[in-house]
């Protein structure tokens, strides 16, 4: 699948609308999702607690 036609949601040949539209959706996101991690290390990746940051749930009044 080119990358122009990554950034449409549309049917997709052999699948249903409903479902083809839901793997259209899935590969967009898919590609937003690699293009914006692309060349990070695996350090940079992985997820870190700090202690004392307060979640944002937290902080609603």
């Amino acid at each position: 699948m080119s990358t122009v036609r990554m950034y449409l949601i549309s049917d997709i040949e052999g699948f249903t609308p409903q479902i083809g539209r839901l793997v259209s959706m899935m590969n967009y996101a898919r590609l937003t999702t690699l293009n914006t991690v692309k060349g990070l290390t695996t350090e940079q990746l992985d997820y870190h607690y700090v202690a004392g940051i307060r979640k944002a749930e937290e902080g609603i009044v």
